[in-house]
């Protein structure tokens, strides 16, 4: 406890949204994944350099962390500006971490709901759930299982 009060920026939420912004700005994963959707990647006269593998996973990450925060603060608009360029309705790299894909489709869902859009709230809703419920006995063992199914259950 002494740790955590002689700390007193570790749980405020500017310092967080900052450095969030901060890692997506710096892995330029918003110019990434707009050439990605264009397919224009290796077709480019003027290369822009790829991110690393490292900078690409910490800027798409960022990306689902803010629409985390933002929907957590009732920020719903900008939980789903912050979205940006993924594209929920194809396979990302949130389809990789199964509580990351979970909660960002929990997380969506809300904001949408929150900002009336209910036939897209619903489609977010079901596809997360038919993923649940095809996958659960992959899952099971996983230590993640146990925060998809709150999720799940919410």
């Amino acid at each position: 406890m002494d740790r955590i009060s002689s700390h007193p920026d570790v749980w405020n939420v500017a310092t967080l949204l900052k450095t969030l912004y901060a890692l997506v700005e710096k892995s330029n994963i918003h110019t990434f994944l707009e050439r990605e959707k264009a397919g224009t990647l290796e077709s480019d006269p003027v290369p822009i350099p790829e991110p690393t593998n490292m900078y690409k996973m910490l800027g798409y990450f960022a990306l689902v962390g803010l629409v985390r925060v933002h929907s957590l603060l009732g920020d719903y608009y900008s939980a789903l500006q912050s979205l940006g360029p993924i594209d929920i309705s194809r396979k990302g790299l949130f389809a990789k971490v199964p509580a990351c894909h979970v909660s960002l489709f929990y997380y969506v869902g809300f904001a949408l709901v929150m900002t009336r859009r209910y036939v897209d709230a619903i489609r977010t809703f079901s596809n997360i759930l038919l993923y649940i419920s095809r996958t659960e006995r992959y899952h099971a063992r996983s230590y993640q299982y146990d925060q998809m199914m709150k999720k799940n259950d919410q």
